[in-house]
């Protein structure tokens, strides 16, 4: 994964614990560029900064994860976002899924190792989908060619 960790990266979560611990894990796997928020607000006052990926609790004080979800995909719909919940509520899963989660993921279990395989999944979609942008750039610039 070290070419990939050039990712931009929020987490947004109302538990500074969780969050705490998210941003670390994540600096762990060498993804440096790591922003956390503790109420969905928050983000999207961010989103002007493009983040590639962004973990996003459902149960939040505020607007819940799935509004914030419904906002983030209206600003750039290839963002990827990561819906974690403890709830096990099957159509909340569903539903965002369906409003373009990549994937719901439940606060349970091994954080690093969660985080670990979801981010070796998106890692390398969102760069190459970076490479293939910074390719296209040059190429639209036109030539300029000087007679010797």
């Amino acid at each position: 994964m070290s070419t990939s960790t050039n990712l931009k990266i929020f987490c947004v979560d109302d538990e500074l614990f969780t969050l705490q611990l998210s941003e670390q894990v994540l600096k762990n796997m060498a993804f440096h560029d790591v922003s956390i928020f503790q109420n969905g607000n928050e983000c999207l006052a961010h989103l002007n900064e493009n983040p590639d990926v962004v973990f996003l609790d459902y149960n939040m004080n505020g607007m819940n994860g799935l509004d914030v979800l419904k906002e983030i995909k209206k600003y750039n719909p290839s963002i990827y976002v990561v819906m974690l919940s403890a709830q096990t509520n099957k159509d909340i899963t569903l539903e965002s899924i369906d409003y373009g989660a990549f994937t719901f993921m439940k606060k349970e279990g091994n954080l690093r190792d969660n985080l670990t395989t979801i981010m070796e999944k998106i890692a390398p979609r969102v760069s190459a989908v970076q490479s293939f942008l910074s390719l296209t750039s040059g190429a639209s610039k036109p030539q300029r060619f000087s007679r010797a």
